[in-house]
């Protein structure tokens, strides 16, 4: 994450991290797959947040789950081209003026990973206002 912390330092972006007081009970993972949702989601926030924006992560249980979440103050996801965005190869029109050179795979793959741990990944978003992407992992019963 060394070279998202250096793009988002030329872009000025601002950070705020959101983490429950109570410790949060355990999720069974492969850290290294994990891993790379974490990333995918972060670099996308970086990569389609404008200079001078902010980031918001929030970790916290919800029910029988553990949400990750990121915000971000980005270009957003334009509402009719929502549906597939979690699709192989799939990119919202306005996220090539961002990065002309992403493959579209990122999210395809963060959804794979996750629901191959039994969770489940989500987003809202605004065009022009950012947006949000979550996933959610079971914790061990």
């Amino acid at each position: 994450m060394v070279e998202g912390s250096k793009r988002s330092a030329l872009k000025k972006i601002t950070y705020e991290n959101i983490i429950p007081k109570e410790p949060l009970p355990a999720v069974l993972l492969d850290s290294e797959k994990i891993r790379l949702v974490f990333q995918k989601l972060c670099n996308n926030a970086i990569d389609y947040t404008k200079e001078e924006g902010k980031i918001t992560t929030t970790l916290k249980k919800i029910d029988d789950r553990i949400r990750f979440e990121i915000s971000d103050t980005g270009i957003g996801i334009p509402k009719v081209e929502q549906t597939p965005i979690f699709g192989r190869f799939y990119r919202a029109s306005n996220a090539f003026t961002m990065k002309p050179d992403a493959s579209g795979l990122g999210l395809y793959i963060a959804k794979y990973f996750v629901e191959q741990h039994g969770g489940k990944i989500g987003f809202e978003s605004e065009e022009g206002k950012g947006s949000t992407f979550w996933f959610e992992l079971p914790v061990i019963e």
